[in-house]
């Protein structure tokens, strides 16, 4: 079984697997439209937690589609 920390280390921190899921034209740390469900209102972003050390995703207009990846 693949472990999280293996994931991670192979994936930039997680950046490449939100690249790879987020089909849509982002930057790290700048609003965009969350395009996993029918978003209207850019409030969502991916950025790099300095604490865990990993890129995580947070949508503010729903919080389903909030964490790490």
């Amino acid at each position: 079984m693949v472990r999280k920390e293996e994931v991670l280390a192979r994936t930039s921190n997680g950046l490449d697997v939100f690249r790879h899921y987020l089909p849509v034209k982002w930057r790290v740390g700048r609003n965009f439209l969350n395009p996993l469900y029918a978003d209207s209102k850019a409030s969502c972003n991916v950025y790099y937690d300095r604490r865990s050390g990993t890129y995580r995703m947070k949508d503010f207009g729903n919080g389903d589609y909030s964490g790490d990846c």
